[in-house]
């Protein structure tokens, strides 16, 4: 069997040695491509999972100090350029 180092495909080999037919191990046959299985929506999905994580965290820390909006705001932003960030490096694979 091979070692798994960075985004390299890992062949398995024959236990005599033998190396022919070699075939990927694991389901990403291709190293560049996007490991999101389900396409640009998948994407999506996350950004607005981040989007409503970062207003929960906002509203939760907003009733803890009693900074009304400050904290949602806060939060909600930083969560949004998280979320941004993901969306376009998923996009660049």
């Amino acid at each position: 069997m091979g070692i798994v180092t960075g985004n390299c495909a890992v062949f398995a080999v024959g236990t005599d040695g033998d190396s022919g037919g070699k075939a990927p191990v694991g389901g990403n046959s291709s190293p560049n491509k996007s490991s999101n299985k389900n396409g640009p929506m998948g994407s999506v999905y996350t950004m607005i999972a981040a989007v409503a994580i970062g207003v929960g965290i906002g509203i939760a820390l907003d009733k803890y100090f009693g900074t009304e909006p400050w904290c949602l705001l806060g939060s909600s932003m930083l969560f949004l350029v998280a979320g941004f960030y993901n969306l376009i490096k998923e996009s660049s694979r």
